[in-house]
C-alpha cells in the first residue's frame, strides 16, 4: 500500500506558507519577502459543437490568468524603489514637459528576465519551481498608510506573463526521491 500523509509519518504535504518569489532583473535575482502569491493557473475556452440532438465539446484556447503577489516592503531593499524602476526601465516616462512622456512602454525593454515562484520544504529545498515566461508588471497596488494600523507596509504587484512552466524537486530536475519528475496522464 502506497504511502499518504494521513497514515505516515515520513509522507509531508505541502505547506503554504513555505515559499520565496524570486524577481531575476533589479540587479541581478532580487528574493523578496512575500506575504503571499498566486500560482499560475489557466483558463481554457470551450468550443460547442452541434450535430443533430446532441452537443460536443472541445477544448479551445487556453488563456494564462494574472499573477498577483503581495510583498512587504523592506527599508532595504527598498520594493517601492524596485517597483518603480520596473515601470520606467520598461518605457515609462513621466511628462515633465511637451517633449517627455510620448514613448510607449514594451515587454523587450523591461528589466525583469524571470519572475519565480518556490514552494519550498522544511529544509529550504525546492519542490516546485513555477517560472513566469515573459512576465511584466501589469499593476501595483502600493498599502493605504493608516496612523490605527501597525502591520508592516506593502506592496501588491500583479504579472501579466504569456504561459508558465513548472519544476518539479530540486535545482537539478529531480523530485525528492532522487528521479526525475514525471507530469500526470
Amino acid at each position: 500500500m502506497a504511502d499518504n500523509f494521513w497514515t505516515s509519518a515520513t509522507v509531508e504535504p505541502k505547506r503554504n506558507y513555505r515559499f520565496k518569489v524570486a524577481i531575476t532583473g533589479l540587479d541581478g535575482t532580487a528574493v523578496w519577502f512575500a506575504k503571499s502569491a498566486d500560482k499560475p493557473k489557466f483558463d481554457q475556452d470551450v468550443l460547442e459543437h452541434d450535430f443533430l440532438n446532441h452537443k460536443f465539446k472541445f477544448p479551445g484556447r487556453l488563456k494564462w490568468i494574472d499573477v498577483t503577489v503581495t510583498l512587504v516592503d523592506p527599508v532595504q531593499p527598498d520594493a517601492m524603489a524596485a517597483t518603480l524602476k520596473m515601470i520606467s526601465d520598461a518605457g515609462y516616462e513621466i511628462p515633465t514637459s511637451k517633449d517627455r512622456g510620448i514613448g510607449t512602454m514594451s515587454k523587450e525593454d523591461s528589466i525583469i528576465s524571470k519572475v519565480e515562484i518556490i514552494q519550498v520544504d522544511a529544509a529550504g529545498d525546492r519542490l516546485e519551481t513555477w517560472e513566469l515566461k515573459n512576465a511584466f508588471l501589469k499593476n501595483a497596488e502600493f498599502e493605504k498608510l493608516d496612523y490605527g494600523n501597525e502591520d508592516m507596509s506593502t506592496i501588491t504587484l500583479t504579472f501579466a506573463y504569456d504561459w508558465a512552466t513548472c519544476t518539479f524537486g530540486h535545482a537539478g530536475g529531480t523530485g525528492p526521491s532522487g528521479r526525475p519528475p514525471a507530469f500526470p496522464k
